[in-house]
């Protein structure tokens, strides 16, 4: 029966990046056309992260933690009272204008590509060592103005990254990515799933 449950979950976290291109969860605009003239302000990111978490919480989810292990799959249920710590790599350092225009340039454009509006976020030469965030991009629906995802790369000693994926309504995914024999190797990965439909 464990193991029935593990595959449903894993088959569940591999079907979550495909429906974070619909994602359906509202950025705090008007529309599209108001948030390409808002040049002066950065997307809130952390206050968005926050009420994707609140959702969770109304809705009375226990989202599911998947780490995969060995080639197989380890999966725990997490309790709604410890989702900021499980998510502490979203919510730090604060994304906002007020701490990162200073050290973040940002560049707006559509991507036919992948049918999205992106707000891409890089740091700039003289950002301080204290804030681990190099960059970040915002991905909107073009046809519905929402939020699908939101991609973050940080510094880690050791010359690691932390890469974080937020799909919309949906999952997280981070992993962890160092050097071997000169190549790039994912270190360590973790997936958070709430959404279990199909």
């Amino acid at each position: 029966m464990r193991y029935l449950f593990i595959f449903i979950s894993v088959s569940t976290f591999f079907a979550c990046q495909q429906k974070s291109q619909d994602g359906a969860d509202p950025i705090p605009i008007n529309n599209i056309d108001s948030l390409t003239k808002q040049e002066e302000n950065f997307f809130p990111v952390t206050v968005y992260f926050k009420g994707q978490i609140h959702d969770i919480i109304e809705k009375g989810i226990n989202p599911l933690k998947i780490i995969p292990l060995n080639g197989k799959y380890d999966s725990t249920w997490l309790k709604v009272e410890t989702l900021n710590k499980e998510f502490a790599d979203f919510l730090t350092p604060v994304i906002d204008t007020v701490n990162m225009k200073p050290w973040f340039t940002e560049s707006k454009f559509l991507d036919n590509t992948i049918e999205a509006f992106t707000w891409t976020y890089d740091a700039k030469p003289n950002i301080p060592d204290s804030i681990n965030l190099r960059n970040w991009t915002v991905y909107v629906n073009p046809n519905s103005g929402k939020v699908t995802s939101i991609y973050m790369k940080k510094i880690l000693p050791d010359s690691k990254q932390l890469q974080l994926t937020w799909y919309a309504d949906s999952c997280t995914h981070a992993i962890t990515v160092g050097e071997k024999n000169g190549k790039a190797v994912i270190l360590n990965q973790t997936t958070i799933l709430w959404d279990f439909n199909p």
